[in-house]
């Protein structure tokens, strides 16, 4: 809806009282008296487009899958607010048209926002018991310097996992931490063993 069509749905008088018509007859908005009487009457429409606007916009994301639910609850009120108290001049039947549609919005929303992070938590979850898994199935390699760079990559890995179960990560964490020193020291025994062979070997 545009200015125009919303300021038909009330009128100003010459001293800038603007009013909006209702399901119970007119009611004052307010009063204009910084520019002309028709000024005033498009300022208080213009209030009510940016709120239908603000509402489609807000609708048009939750279609297209985007948003969080709390926004929309918000905005849901405000239209409410001003459709039992108005001080906006438009359609106003169409304020709590908009105010239903965005709480059905929103908690379908919220149902799959609710659903996607149940998914993403057991994917994580499958996610670090294979990390771990492989870590400890890699403790007792001799292949140091792939093993190495393996261990470098499920690490960075593992950092870049969201955090959903802080209790079961942990543990988790010090299965594959374990795995990577017990690796690390017997990797530094070899090279350090083999260093002396090769101190003793020069001398």
């Amino acid at each position: 809806m545009d200015i125009a069509t919303a300021a038909k749905f009330g009128r100003v008088t010459a001293d800038g009282t603007v009013f909006v018509n209702t399901a119970d007859g007119e009611k004052q908005v307010g009063q204009y008296q910084a520019g002309t009487p028709s000024e005033g009457l498009e300022f208080f429409a213009r209030k009510y487009v940016d709120l239908i606007v603000e509402a489609d916009v807000m609708l048009t994301r939750f279609k297209e899958n985007r948003g969080v639910p709390a926004p929309a609850k918000i905005l849901a009120e405000k239209l409410r607010k001003n459709y039992a108290d108005p001080k906006i001049v438009g359609e106003l039947n169409l304020l709590l048209q908009r105010a239903d549609e965005l709480v059905v919005a929103a908690a379908q929303r919220g149902m799959m926002l609710t659903e996607q992070r149940k998914e993403q938590r057991e994917a994580t979850l499958a996610k670090r018991n294979e990390l771990t898994a492989a870590a400890v199935a890699l403790a007792d390699s001799t292949d140091w310097k792939k093993t190495t760079e393996k261990f470098t990559q499920m690490l960075a890995t593992w950092k870049e996992l969201p955090r959903f179960d802080r209790k079961i990560e942990q543990e988790l964490w010090k299965s594959f931490s374990h795995a990577r020193s017990a690796f690390d020291k017997r990797r530094r025994t070899h090279f350090a063993q083999q260093a002396k062979v090769r101190s003793a070997a020069t001398a």
